[in-house]
């Protein structure tokens, strides 16, 4: 489906209940760690233009359970690989420019800062409260070359 008012308005609903609407096959879970619960779905629903579209769930366990906990929600979908660091900024420059035309009003857009904890080198922020849409340049692979993600996640705190 294209990227349009409808992908992102059907979508943007659905965030809070973690994509529920939008979940294909499992792909991958892990509990390896005390506290963390983690698992991947493959996307019935992928934007056109892009590739490896999945969707994540994760749960972390704060006070041994309890009182609260933080969960994640997270759509991801691939723009592009192996591009030059010229080409996958003005690729990401464009995505932001497609994503604010079908967004609600509301939303604030920020460029991306670079952090320890993550390993984005260039992109841009669509936030509103705890809903956040970013594109992302990140190294990939091949040295030298980088890859654009487009991730919608909504995080917030739960009470038991």
């Amino acid at each position: 489906m294209e990227l349009s008012n409808e992908w992102m308005d059907l979508h943007l609903k659905d965030t809070a209940s973690g994509f529920q609407k939008f979940r294909g096959e499992r792909l991958a879970v892990d509990t390896s760690l005390p506290g963390y619960y983690w698992e991947d779905y493959a996307s019935i629903n992928p934007v056109a233009g892009t590739k490896k579209n999945f969707i994540s769930f994760s749960e972390t366990i704060i006070n041994g359970g309890d009182t609260t906990g933080f969960n994640s929600f997270s759509y991801h979908a691939m723009v592009a690989d192996s591009l030059k660091e010229r080409m996958s900024e003005r690729l990401c420059d464009e995505w932001r420019d497609k994503i604010v035309q079908v967004m609600p009003a509301g939303f604030t857009v920020m460029k991306y800062k670079r952090n320890p904890g993550n390993p984005g080198k260039y992109g841009w922020i669509v936030r509103q409260k705890l809903l956040n849409i970013s594109i992302t340049t990140l190294p990939a692979t091949v040295q030298n070359l980088n890859c654009i993600w487009i991730t919608i996640s909504y995080d917030g705190y739960k009470t038991k």
